[in-house]
């Protein structure tokens, strides 16, 4: 799960290299698209579907066994997701299981 805390800023993406000109044009574009010009996760509201069912027999899924030591870390990442309003409570017949997948081995592929 990316970070929900802002990690970098507007200096941390303007190269040096660049003339005072356009240091000052790239940072006037950076910041009237700041809402959509970060690395925080967020949400949108334009764009909106509806889901057609095949069934009116709600589906369900046994949960996925999580880990003991686990549990808080996928708790916690719910819990920042629902503070960040990436994702909301909901109560429906319908249910999905939750999957936690530990990173390992950076830059190679499986």
């Amino acid at each position: 799960m990316p970070s929900l805390a802002q990690t970098e800023t507007i200096k941390d993406v303007i190269s040096d290299d660049l003339s005072q000109r356009q240091q000052e044009e790239l940072n006037s574009l950076l910041v009237e698209y700041k809402d959509v010009l970060t690395d925080v996760p967020g949400r949108t509201n334009s764009y909106t579907y509806d889901k057609r069912l095949t069934s009116s027999t709600p589906k369900r899924r046994k949960p996925y066994p999580t880990p003991q030591a686990l549990r808080a870390t996928l708790n916690g990442e719910v819990r920042n997701m629902l503070n960040a309003g990436i994702t909301e409570p909901f109560d429906n017949p319908y249910c999905s299981p939750s999957v936690i997948v530990k990173k390992c081995c950076a830059g190679n592929r499986y």
